[in-house]
């Protein structure tokens, strides 16, 4: 799943978190995506194996 986030375009990352602040905003729903997201944006990256 991070190598699919890494492949990801800048266009590409920018509309997956609007859509997901958006789902957001409309019942919360998109939080659990938006959690997600920044997890592969900024999470551990432990040893590659």
């Amino acid at each position: 799943m991070q190598e699919w986030y890494q492949n990801l375009t800048k266009a590409q990352k920018i509309l997956l978190y609007t859509a997901s602040v958006v789902l957001c905003f409309a019942g919360g729903i998109g939080f659990i995506p938006l959690v997600f997201l920044l997890y592969l944006k900024f999470g551990s990256s432990g040893p590659k194996k």
